[in-house]
């Protein structure tokens, strides 16, 4: 099968309405308030790219691991000042490299892991590889770069492990039959310990569908992916076109918590049949579902960034215009929730014009986000990267 790039997934889902309110933080007390996501810095990057993204933060000294994923592939290191320490760059071929593409990346065990399109590397802080692990799985014929589908956390008795996505599940089945649907999983635990070579099995699938899951309806859903964050060792996640955000442990995978999410306005998916029917269903107009481009987990908030959707009726109307799709991107912009235990707590739902797309979420309240260059009056001598934080909206 032909190998797709996609940079920013989409698809999408329902309708909800909730105002702003209050929630309880984790010792009991009532928070209330409204809040906002607020650009506090950018981040000037000195690199001629066309995409660069930060996939992880150094809790302790403030380093960043960037990297550009393919055109060449590339990672680098950066300290707090934006100072380069290290700079990996390895050709499609090289035996030390991940291959095409890097994919994602994180800071791992002292040293750095780095995804490719099917390999995961371990790496030291100089980019030295001390491992290399192969899935077992067939890779996805969406190849998702730069999304940050990777993420160290530690179990119970401090072992460091990772969440790896490589963009499916562990299936070689499709999204057109009902089996996808009932040995779907979420996301993959590694424990790269347990490997002594590259063809070792150590890519645990991870988080079933739940068993009221509307996947489990007979219902057929295309591009079906999780969007998640982890924080210590607990997944937050939710599906790219479902309405309920849930917690989950890891690496045991119990739900610690969920919630349908409060969004203002949602248009949800209703699927397609499995078979033949689907052929004709898939050529019917329809309504565009909302999606779910990212969720995270922030000094105690959820965060979840999505777009509503729009009615056909509101389609309708701009129908024939040459500048149909720029309209469509007007009405359906991109919007944000922050929460609560489930309750809304921002005012503000649109998300500021100067943000294209928010990337990750360090452990110590940060968020950081690509640029829209669209929006300047002239192009940037340096790539920007904007640091955001949840604060309050008076």
């Amino acid at each position: 099968m032909k190998t797709r790039i996609a940079s920013f997934a989409a698809i999408l889902s329902a309708v909800f309405l909730l105002g702003c309110g209050g929630g309880k933080d984790e010792s009991g007390e009532t928070i209330s308030g409204n809040y906002k996501l607020e650009i506090v810095d950018s981040l000037q990057f000195d690199i001629l790219s066309r995409s660069l993204w930060i996939v992880d933060v150094d809790s302790i000294n403030g380093d960043m691991l960037v990297i550009q994923p393919s055109n060449p592939p590339k990672a680098w290191l950066f300290d707090k000042y934006l100072n380069i320490l290290e700079e990996f760059e390895k050709p499609d071929g090289d035996p030390e490299g991940t291959g095409e593409y890097i994919t994602s990346g994180a800071f791992f065990d002292g040293g750095i892991a780095l995804m490719g399109r099917h390999i995961l590397n371990i790496y030291d802080r100089n980019f030295g590889l001390k491992k290399s692990l192969r899935p077992h799985f067939s890779p996805s014929s969406l190849v998702y770069v730069g999304f940050k589908n990777l993420f160290e956390f530690r179990d119970q008795v401090g072992n460091p492990q990772l969440a790896t996505y490589f963009g499916k599940p562990q299936l070689d089945i499709f999204g057109d039959k009902p089996e996808f649907y009932e040995q779907f999983n979420l996301i993959d635990v590694v424990n790269p310990a347990l490997s002594n070579s590259s063809k070792d099995t150590v890519f645990i699938p991870f988080g079933e569908l739940t068993p009221n899951s509307r996947y489990l309806k007979g219902k057929a859903f295309h591009f079906l992916r999780p969007k998640f964050d982890v924080k210590e060792n607990k997944l937050y996640y939710a599906l790219n076109d479902d309405t309920t955000f849930f917690v989950r442990s890891l690496p045991n995978g119990d739900i610690l918590e969920s919630y349908t999410i409060p969004f203002d306005k949602y248009i949800l998916s209703q699927g397609y049949s499995f078979g033949i029917k689907a052929v004709a269903e898939q050529n019917e107009k329809r309504d565009r579902p909302g999606q779910i481009e990212n969720v995270f987990h922030s000094n105690g908030f959820d965060v979840v960034v999505y777009n509503s959707g729009l009615k056909m009726s509101e389609m309708a109307v701009y129908e024939g215009s040459e500048d149909f799709y720029e309209r469509l991107a007007h009405l359906d912009y991109k919007k944000y929730l922050i929460l609560k235990n489930g309750v809304r707590l921002n005012e503000e739902l649109k998300l500021d014009e100067r943000v294209y797309y928010v990337q990750f979420a360090d452990n110590e309240g940060n968020l950081y986000a690509s640029q829209d260059s669209r929006v300047l009056d002239e192009e940037p001598e340096k790539y920007t990267i904007y640091k955001m934080r949840i604060v309050e909206d008076n």
